[in-house]
């Protein structure tokens, strides 16, 4: 039994293959044949491999995905099971093809509009870092050499000013500034490793990261597009609401949004609507809400789920956007601001040297 999980564009080329093999009437087990033969990739031919010998011995598509964890999502095999017990495999792979081409163009989509920024602050960073570590330390032992002898200091200055007692410590001190400053973000990112070992630590950094400025925004649209097109997609596949909203929290990235599911999922199997159970849970707001209650009355919620799941997309982008605009804007101001005090830094010796001639002359 293999346990490495296959990438996602490897997952998703297999559904398209294998949904394509299906229409043309071609047996199951002779389907996952024929894709273990064309597949190059040794985890992913494995994986396809077990299937075959589990449906060969008799054994459901969706039992045989069930028992692979760790390469298949749990979401996966109920997709299979509903497709199963509803004799239309075809169409529900069919759907499970298109639900993880949206997800993985919304995140394409994020990847491209923050990627420029990320590059922009990573390099930005890395020059004025090596500036600050290994250029500035040899300017900065010869300008306190300069300012330590007492005549040159009366004739470059007369009395140290606030602004020459902060030149200087700046001048002496950077490089350790600098250096703490990596130490700090080194520590911030050994909590952040550590608290998302337990699952407390998770919804501690879950409840953070919706609560950041911009970037809360931003991840609450998300993970509310992955709601809505998870939870449509297993209500359109005719799986029990109940169970959907389980799966549906067993597959967000987000401890909050986990727990919601959890308790939507008590109020529906206790007899309560959808939409009811909805109205309680903060984070999914009122328009949500209101769009799936409306679809209940059609009798199509999953219908307006995947509505909104466009909503919440579109709107997902141009915030998105928005955001890398004045990510941009705000980097590059400061990183000028940093170079600006950096280039004073190193030009300052000469600048005492020139004042320090000038007036010996």
């Amino acid at each position: 039994m293999t346990s490495h999980r296959i990438s996602a564009n490897d997952f998703r080329l297999f559904n398209r293959q294998l949904v394509s093999l299906i229409k043309t009437d071609l047996p199951l087990s002779r389907a996952l044949a024929t894709l273990s033969r064309e597949v190059r990739k040794p985890g992913l031919r494995t994986a396809i491999e077990h299937l075959q010998q589990s449906v060969e011995a008799g054994q459901s598509l969706s039992r045989a995905v069930a028992e692979r964890p760790k390469t298949f999502p749990k979401l996966y095999a109920k997709i299979i099971e509903a497709g199963e017990k509803s004799n239309d495999l075809v169409g529900v792979l069919a759907q499970f093809v298109n639900y993880s081409e949206t997800m993985a163009e919304m995140k394409e989509r994020l990847k491209d509009v923050l990627t420029y920024p990320a590059l922009v602050l990573i390099s930005c960073l890395v020059m004025v870092s090596a500036l600050v570590l290994f250029v500035l330390p040899m300017t900065t032992r010869w300008a306190v050499s300069l300012v330590q002898q007492a005549d040159v200091e009366a004739v470059l200055y007369g009395s140290r000013s606030s602004w020459t007692q902060a030149h200087l410590f700046l001048a002496r001190h950077m490089p350790f500034i600098v250096i703490g400053f990596v130490g700090l973000v080194a520590l911030l990112v050994v909590v952040w490793l550590a608290l998302r070992v337990t699952q407390k630590g998770q919804a501690v950094l879950d409840r953070i990261k919706l609560t950041i400025p911009v970037y809360g925004k931003c991840y609450r649209l998300s993970l509310l597009t992955r709601f809505c097109e998870t939870l449509g997609l297993l209500i359109r596949s005719d799986i029990p609401v109940g169970d959907a909203l389980y799966l549906t929290g067993q597959c967000s990235p987000s401890a909050t949004m986990g727990k919601s599911c959890a308790r939507m999922q008590r109020a529906v199997e206790a007899g309560r609507k959808m939409s009811d159970a909805m109205s309680s849970e903060r984070i999914l707001g009122p328009m949500l809400t209101f769009m799936v209650s409306v679809g209940e009355k059609r009798e199509a919620p999953h219908e307006e789920l995947h509505s909104a799941a466009e909503i919440f997309a579109a709107n997902l982008h141009n915030r998105a956007r928005r955001a890398a605009y004045w990510i941009d804007a705000v980097v590059l101001v400061l990183v000028a601001l940093l170079v600006i005090l950096c280039s004073r830094l190193l030009f300052q010796p000469l600048i005492f040297l020139i004042r320090m001639m000038s007036g010996v002359e």
